[in-house]
């Protein structure tokens, strides 16, 4: 769902009425993917998905690691979370699981039902999510007798199951970092499909690296960087080294190589 302000409502600049804030709605390529299934129509505003696409198609899942604000509250709540455990625990958790297939099976279902006319994405979609939580239960929440954000209290029927749902989604986090990143966002199963495509692959190297897991405490995503083949990660450091290859630093130690995706690493 994407809504439109044709004029601001507030008294002040801090109301934030009339601000660009669909933008980052129009980014998101399920949203554009589902509305299209739907319709038949790709929207103009949702042609800023096309940005995005591209962009996961050339350097991966960029947008997990650097865009996805509720990407962002669950790393950091993942981290919160895990502050005291020792290494050997850190790395248990961020282990990869087969169960992050799931989320998968999730995309494929919420595409069928806009193939089949009802758009139901945005239930589970993040960027929605995440804008709907924070619009229609924190904020008229928080605002209900300071006034600072609306001229008027806010109050909306059944907002109590959506501040739940984001409570849960973040709340998950306690059990296992990421926990909604990894088995249940559609749309980061739709990135993890495209980053396929992706003309540079992560593996690790035997002279490069000490097998120090320091990668495995710290990747909540679960990617396994320290196996011997893995696809793209949610996030993507490195600099260019020589034709064909990428380094990635930890300090001033070479850790990784980033690899032409159809050179085939060792299983």
């Amino acid at each position: 769902m994407v809504l439109h302000h044709r004029h601001p409502l507030g008294a002040a600049w801090w109301q934030l009425r009339g601000w660009p804030i669909n933008w980052i709605l129009e980014l998101d390529p399920l949203t554009a993917l589902s509305t299209a299934l739907a319709t038949g129509t790709l929207y103009k505003t949702l042609t800023w998905a096309l940005v995005t696409i591209a962009l996961t198609l050339f350097v991966g899942r960029f947008f997990c690691g650097f865009v996805c604000p509720l990407g962002s509250i669950n790393q950091f709540t993942g981290w919160l979370a895990r502050r005291g455990l020792g290494p050997g625990a850190r790395v248990e958790a961020n282990r990869h699981r087969r169960a992050q297939s799931w989320k998968y099976y999730l995309l494929i279902f919420l595409l069928f039902l806009a193939l089949m006319g009802s758009v139901q994405t945005g239930v589970f979609d993040p960027l929605p999510l995440l804008h709907r939580s924070v619009n229609l239960a924190l904020l008229p929440l928080a605002d209900s007798h300071l006034g600072a954000l609306s001229d008027e209290p806010r109050s909306y029927a059944s907002v109590w199951l959506i501040g739940f749902l984001l409570l849960a989604v973040v709340g998950l986090n306690l059990f296992l970092p990421r926990f909604f990143c990894r088995f249940a966002c559609p749309l980061g199963a739709l990135f993890g499909l495209l980053s396929r495509f992706t003309p540079w692959r992560l593996g690790k190297t035997a002279d490069t690296c000490g097998d120090c897991c320091l990668c495995e405490q710290y990747c909540e995503g679960a990617c396994r960087p320290a196996s011997k083949k893995i696809g793209t990660l949610p996030i993507f450091l490195g600099k260019p080294n020589t034709p064909g290859k990428m380094i990635v630093k930890i300090g001033s130690v070479p850790i990784f190589l980033f690899f032409p995706a159809t050179w085939d690493l060792e299983p």
